[in-house]
């Protein structure tokens, strides 16, 4: 009998240490529940990204172009950021940007968008004003701002939204902008501020509290249930195997 109580003991001692953590859990979450009109910052987006990938929310690529000391980049959508900061819309995937004069030339696949040094957007330019489309890339030709479009080179002249394709046979070539490594201070800045807009801080205490962000769902109460089953069962046989003795020694 003895042997039975040790085990029994040491069964009784390991799950009720592991229901302890799992009440904790769920005492301090549903606290959290019942008081979330005085927190705020539960209406808040997550922007943690080991947590939106637990909701299978993928961290996005990350499309850079430099501009001198700074980044043009995309997310894979339709809006183009400077740095960490949104900056504008831009239809189409991210093909290249340009510093011209005191202008940023960034090139969408169906428009190009002009930039102030801060951002701002001067003008967008598209099909409407002739340009060719869709955008395959920019850069210079010779010093002289140009894209390509469908194997044919233009030269762009901004101020009189003009579009001279290039001789092929002529010796220029076309410089195209290249993609750069967003540095990861900025990547890491960029994606924590635009992702996961869908899901709350609230929803992440709800689904810890009900075992969904675990994938256990309405299973987290019946395991807990089996455990304080096995918990009450164990108790009380150490319980019994105790009143016996003593009625034996009496």
């Amino acid at each position: 009998m003895s042997k039975l109580r040790l085990v029994l003991w040491r069964w009784h001692r390991r799950i009720g240490l592991g229901l302890a953590l799992v009440v904790i859990l769920l005492s301090v979450t549903g606290i959290m529940l019942n008081h979330e009109a005085d927190t705020p910052w539960l209406h808040k987006p997550v922007r943690s990204l080991w947590l939106l990938n637990l909701y299978g929310i993928q961290t996005p690529t990350v499309t850079s172009y430099p501009i001198g000391d700074r980044f043009i980049s995309s997310l894979g959508t339709d809006y183009i950021y400077l740095n960490d900061k949104e900056s504008a819309y831009c239809r189409g995937n991210l093909k290249g940007a340009v510093l011209d004069r005191a202008l940023i030339v960034v090139a969408c696949g169906n428009e190009l968008v002009l930039l102030t040094e801060d951002g701002d957007v001067v003008e967008r330019i598209g099909s409407a004003y002739g340009m060719p489309s869709p955008v395959d890339a920019l850069g210079r030709c010779n010093k002289v701002l140009c894209l390509q479009s469908q194997n044919e080179v233009y030269l762009i002249n901004i101020d009189q939204l003009s579009w001279q394709v290039l001789d092929p046979t002529s010796q220029i070539q076309l410089e195209k902008s290249m993609a750069g490594t967003l540095p990861d201070a900025d990547r890491q800045g960029l994606l924590r501020q635009h992702m996961g807009d869908g899901i709350s801080w609230e929803r992440v205490l709800l689904d810890l509290h009900s075992g969904r962000l675990f994938g256990l769902g309405p299973w987290l109460m019946d395991i807990v249930a089996v455990f304080l089953i096995l918990l009450a069962i164990s108790g009380v046989s150490m319980w019994y195997g105790g009143y016996r003795r003593r009625r034996i020694r009496k």
